[in-house]
């Protein structure tokens, strides 16, 4: 499975604001997650088992990312 990353929306007031979509259910939507929650598991919202990790970019201009980690297998 290749890595999926979501796309950076905005900063929210003490957040970090993702287009989301999850490669295993294909929930979309927006999803905040809490800032300084860099290299910590993030769950997918509709609990399919899919766990994401925060990625933040280096240098000035640079944006995080919400990178799929792991999750079970999809169904073929």
């Amino acid at each position: 499975m290749e890595a999926d990353s979501n796309t950076f929306v905005r900063y929210r007031s003490g957040s970090i604001v993702f287009a989301f979509r999850c490669p295993l259910c294909g929930t979309r939507g927006e999803l905040g997650v809490r800032d300084g929650n860099h290299n910590a598991l993030v769950p997918c919202p509709s609990r399919c088992g899919a766990q994401f990790m925060v990625r933040c970019g280096r240098g000035f201009f640079a944006k995080p990312t919400l990178e799929f980690a792991f999750g079970p297998r999809r169904k073929a």
